[in-house]
Order: C-alpha cells, then sequence, then structure tokens
C-alpha cells in the first residue's frame, strides 16, 4: 500500500480538532495538526491583550492619582472594554487566525509563537513603568505562562477545561427545560426544610466562609459518588458499532460520509487514559447540570423566602433582627440570614439531585440519559476516527487483515461491551 492511498494529514487533522472541541484530547493520536504551543495561540492572544490592556489601564491612571480629567475617563473607559473584549473577541479571533493561517501546522511555527508571546508580555508589563523589578516579574510570568500552557494543553486538561466552558455555555440554552422538570420534584423535598427554624438558627450562625465550606463538602461528596458510579456506567454502556450508527453519529462532523467507504468495522477496546477522558467528561457533564440547577435553586428560595418570609418570622428564628445582606461583597436587597439559609437548603437539594439523577429510574430517564445519548455518539465517532488511521481511503478497506466474510467483522457485537 503506498502513503498516497492514506488519508491525508488535513483529513486527520480536521477529526482531531473536533474531538478535542468534544472533549476527547486524550483519544487522539496527534495534535489536531498544530504544534502544542501554536495550540494554545488564542490563550496566548488573551493573555497578551489582557496584559496589554492592564498595563494601559495603569499608564493613564496611575495609583494614588484621583484628578480624573474627561479625556482620562474615556481613556480609563476604552481600557476597560479592552480588558472585555480581549477575553471574548480576541480568543476568537485566534481560533480563527490558527485554522486558516497554513503555516502555523509547520514545525518552525511553534517556537515563533513562543518568542513573539514573549516579547510582547514583556514589552507590556514595562508599558506603565520601566525597571528591572518589573521586567523580572513579567519574565517570571511569562515562564509561569509557558509552562503552565504547555503543560495543560500536552496533558489534555486544557481541551478538556475548554470543552466544559462550552458545555456549560451550552446548557445555559436548555436551563428553562432543565428546571421546569428538575426544580418542582426537588421543591417537594427541600421546601419542609427552608421553613424549619433550626436550618435558619445553624445557617445564621455561620460566617460566610463557613457557609462556602458547607457547600464544598456537599461538591465534594458529589464528585465522591460520580467517581465511583460513573466508571460502572461506563463499563455498561454498550456501543452499537455498524455502518448505520457510525453514519448517524458522523453526521455533521469531519467524518461525514466515511462510514459509508468501509466495507467491515474492527472494535478497538477503550484504553486506560480513554476511558479516565470519557469518566471525565461524563463527571463534567453531570456537574454542568448540578451547579446550574443550584444557583437556580438558590435564586428561587432568595425569592420566595423574600416574600413569604417577614422580617419579625425571621427574627424570631434566628434570634436577632436580619442584617442586610451581600453576594460577593455587592449589597443586595435581602437580608444576610436569607441568602445563607438559601445557599445551604440550593446545595443539598443539588446534592440529592445528583445522586438520584444517576440512580433512580425516573431521574434518569429525564436528565442522566440525554448524557449518555450524547457520550454515546462521541465514542462512535472515535470508533470512526481509530478507523480512519488504519483504512485504505481509495479502495474503503482497513489496513488490517480482512476476517472471512469481508461484509461482517466476526464477533463485534460481542465486543461492544466497553471493558
Amino acid at each position: 500500500m503506498t502513503p498516497q492511498t492514506r488519508p491525508s494529514e488535513v483529513e486527520i487533522a480536521a477529526v482531531e480538532r473536533w474531538l478535542l472541541r468534544n472533549g476527547l484530547p486524550l483519544v487522539i493520536k496527534g495534535n489536531g495538526g498544530f504544534p502544542l504551543f501554536v495550540r494554545m495561540l488564542p490563550v496566548l492572544l488573551a493573555v497578551l491583550s489582557f496584559k496589554f490592556f492592564d498595563a494601559l489601564g495603569d499608564l493613564l491612571l496611575p495609583d494614588g492619582d484621583t484628578d480624573f480629567t474627561v479625556n482620562q475617563m474615556l481613556l480609563i473607559v476604552a481600557s476597560f472594554l479592552g480588558l472585555l473584549v480581549s477575553v471574548t473577541v480576541v480568543p476568537l479571533a485566534g481560533v480563527r487566525l490558527r485554522d486558516r493561517v497554513r503555516w502555523l501546522r509547520t514545525g518552525t511555527a511553534s517556537p515563533v509563537v513562543a518568542g513573539v508571546f514573549v516579547v510582547g508580555y514583556l514589552a507590556a508589563g514595562g508599558l506603565a513603568e520601566h525597571s528591572p523589578q518589573v521586567l523580572a516579574l513579567s519574565a517570571v510570568q511569562v515562564a509561569v505562562i509557558l509552562v503552565l500552557g504547555y503543560v495543560l494543553v500536552a496533558t489534555g486538561v486544557a481541551a478538556i477545561m475548554v470543552w466544559s466552558a462550552r458545555r456549560a455555555w451550552q446548557q445555559l440554552a436548555t436551563v428553562v427545560h432543565l428546571s421546569t422538570r428538575a426544580i418542582p420534584m426537588l421543591l417537594l423535598l427541600v421546601t419542609f426544610l427552608f421553613v424549619s427554624p433550626a436550618n435558619w438558627m445553624m445557617a445564621a450562625s455561620l460566617p460566610r466562609s463557613q457557609v462556602w465550606s458547607v457547600i464544598l463538602v456537599f461538591f465534594v461528596v458529589m464528585l465522591l459518588f460520580l467517581s465511583v458510579r460513573l466508571p460502572d456506567e461506563l463499563r455498561a454502556l454498550t456501543v452499537d458499532l455498524g455502518q448505520q450508527t457510525a453514519t448517524e453519529a458522523c453526521a455533521g462532523t469531519p467524518l461525514e460520509g466515511f462510514p459509508a467507504r468501509i466495507r467491515y468495522w474492527t472494535k478497538h477496546p477503550l484504553r486506560r487514559r480513554e476511558r479516565a477522558n470519557v469518566v471525565l467528561i461524563l463527571l463534567i457533564g453531570q456537574v454542568v447540570q448540578v451547579v446550574l440547577l443550584g444557583v437556580l435553586l438558590w435564586v428561587f428560595f432568595m425569592v420566595f423566602g423574600h416574600i413569604a418570609v417577614r422580617p419579625e418570622v425571621m427574627e424570631k428564628w434566628v434570634g436577632h433582627p436580619p442584617t442586610s445582606g451581600t453576594v460577593f461583597g455587592v449589597p443586595v436587597p435581602v437580608s444576610n440570614e436569607l441568602i445563607q439559609v438559601s445557599i445551604v437548603i440550593a446545595g443539598f437539594a443539588s446534592l440529592y439531585f445528583a445522586i438520584y439523577e444517576v440512580t433512580d429510574a425516573k431521574y434518569r430517564a429525564e436528565f442522566f440519559d440525554v448524557l449518555i445519548v450524547e457520550l454515546d455518539r462521541t465514542l462512535l465517532v472515535r470508533e470512526c476516527y481509530l478507523t480512519l488511521l488504519e483504512t485504505d481511503v481509495d479502495n474503503a478497506t482497513t489496513i488490517l487483515p480482512p476476517p472471512e466474510d469481508p461484509l461482517v467483522r466476526p464477533d463485534w457485537r460481542q465486543h461492544g461491551q466497553l471493558e
């Protein structure tokens, strides 16, 4: 077989980028067609832009200077808008630049990108103040950013973090659907806890830091439960690998149309690192759902308590008049006691939801099975990607020796169990 009959690097890189965007960096065999530092380009541009606008703000408004002119105020507003752009528009522009400039796929691109970042960061660091101390501090920051970024990208953690952020954003679009289905069931359980004087006394007596410690305990318990249960769910998952299911899974991906060219399929068992990757994206999907639901419950109990619990009733429950409340230092028109009891009750309800979403049949059908369907599709695309690496595209046969029957691979359904 000649090298020309194998899939092109462009085809393989496109599929690898799809897998990266969908949270499976530990599945791919390459780097999505880019050297490691080039893969970091959107983040490096965002950091560089943020550093520049931050230095510009310091330059326009020195420490202790309160004599604002109109021009200064306009420039400061422009600097603030620049900071906002650096974490929104700049990363998207970096992605487009990385995908469209072919030179960035070459081996020389990585050191050039790293060098430009170092020079730009040091220049931005010395924009407001020129001193050896500032230059040394900027040099240390550059080294930390590059080393940390390299480790995160090389291990695949960065891709999973980006996928989790995208997943959270996508879940916001379905937050109304999630709340209308989950919140009524949870309110039947926890509303009586909300009107319990003992809970108000407990929550009101804690400083805010200890309230967050209680939520952290709930969160750790949830992670421990899911980290034990989700591997069992993965082992019980059977991927129905075949031409029809693969064709449906690859629709809308770089592999669209590829399954029709394959005459037989060979199952690729999950390796240990791939299994860890799949469990992690299941875990993140669960956590995103639970966190969004917890925030919704917290807002609901804040509104409900503000309407239903009068200040005099609240005073009897907590033993002192209600105090003014703040959320992350920002004053809000509800009491501190109401904020804290709402946090505790929402945290408990979220933990309950996380457990029963996996164990209860009704909860599973409503919420967890959606994640399983998405995972099943992703694993089918993984199978097609690995088959692509073993395929003679021109002849539509795999590189591996064919079975006796060229149309059916023996026992592939028996190997559908992910072990």
